[in-house]
């Protein structure tokens, strides 16, 4: 009766030890973020960061903009100074308003009239459209051989016909030549982004520290558009946007990559067994003992 009563207790311990194994199998443990050690989720960040350096100088006056618009629903009018004081950047973007009444234009940098009348152009299609619901409108257009980002707003929002369109526009094409890079150095080159250290671009100046983070930009033939650091073997790749996203887009370019190195040592792994693996041990280790178990009672049965 004892050994049927432990030969029972093996059996449950063993079809519980199984349950258990497939159980964590089912729903593991999401990674821990770990921005100290080159891993995805450092690149990852990184890749924000540059992200939003490059995104912030045209997309900020709209998000205050709008900010100010739900904290003051009732406003009908706004100046051009209202619109620039929020722009974090003197040459990125031009900031206009357009008066629809009188059809004047208040614009912050000089610029060429071809490029106002395109923006007239989708002006008043959108003051013609019923889909407007007060959300702000952004596209692109041509002018002058350039492609433009266009983004803007209805003051009041919310009106069919309304008194202004405030909004900032900007050329991709000079963006990509004159500003991407200057932003990109913001990140690089400052002591403003106390995450990582970056690497220093050849030739080397002996006066700064060197760091362990390179990056790089590709166009869509894969070809070098800009790159910080000097090590980007494949080996020492921790974030690549391409692995993420089929499509992605990088400085406003549809099929660009940006990808992270990391020349820092990668932490060893081994030596220690995850949950799962101390688990199979002890599941190998009961059914071995039930078998051993179950070979000497048999054998004492028989004698």
């Amino acid at each position: 009766m004892i050994r049927r009563t432990v030969g029972y207790i093996l059996i449950l311990l063993v079809v519980v030890s199984v349950e258990a194994y497939f159980f964590i199998g089912s729903n593991p443990e999401p990674p821990e973020i770990d921005l100290n050690t080159p891993s995805p989720a450092l690149g990852q960040a990184v890749a924000s960061a540059i992200h939003q350096t490059v995104s912030d100088p045209y997309f900020e006056p709209l998000e205050k903009l709008g900010r100010l618009l739900n904290q003051k629903p009732g406003t009908k009018n706004i100046s051009l100074d209202e619109l620039t004081q929020w722009a974090t950047d003197d040459q990125l973007p031009t900031c206009f308003i357009y008066d629809v009444k009188t059809r004047d234009w208040e614009i912050d940098h000089p610029t060429s009239p071809w490029i106002l009348d395109g923006i007239l152009e989708y002006i008043k299609l959108d003051i013609g459209s019923e889909s407007n619901n007060g959300k702000a409108s952004i596209t692109t257009l041509k002018a002058e051989g350039e492609t433009w980002w266009l983004g803007y707003v209805r003051i009041p929002p919310d009106w069919k016909n309304p008194n202004q369109i405030a909004g900032v526009f900007f050329s991709i094409d000079q963006y990509l030549v004159r500003d991407v890079p200057r932003l990109v150095d913001n990140v690089v080159l400052r002591p403003r982004f106390p995450l990582v250290p970056f690497q220093q671009t050849p030739p080397l100046d002996m006066r700064r520290e060197e760091g362990h983070i390179a990056l790089r930009i590709l166009d869509e033939n894969g070809e070098v558009y800009l790159q910080r650091g000097k090590d980007f073997k494949d080996e020492n790749l921790i974030y690549s946007e391409s692995q993420w996203y089929p499509n992605p887009i990088v400085c406003m370019q549809r099929g660009w990559d940006l990808q992270v190195f990391s020349a820092a040592p990668k932490p060893e792994t081994g030596g220690e067994l995850d949950q799962k693996e101390q688990l199979a041990i002890m599941i190998v280790s009961i059914i071995l003992i039930s078998i051993i178990y179950w070979v000497g009672t048999a054998q004492r049965g028989k004698g």
